[in-house]
């Protein structure tokens, strides 16, 4: 997946929003790259008050089933 790249969203602190966390990504080390940056992420299917470990806990779920194809 090619890295998010967007000065005047970044200067402005916006939020990424997806439907579903395997929309962005399923690559644990990117979200929690993300995460580790302060990137604002918003995945409607879990609400906008979701803890960044929980967002850990449904990225390495959403992980799994394509791992073990």
């Amino acid at each position: 997946m090619a890295p998010l790249n967007c000065p005047r969203g970044r200067k402005a602190k916006a939020p990424i929003i997806v439907a579903k966390l395997d929309r962005l990504s399923r690559d644990v080390a990117f979200i929690a790259g993300l995460m580790s940056k302060r990137v604002p992420v918003i995945v409607t299917e879990l609400g906008r008050n979701v803890d960044p470990f929980m967002l850990h806990i449904y990225a390495s779920a959403t992980r799994t089933p394509a791992a073990s194809r």
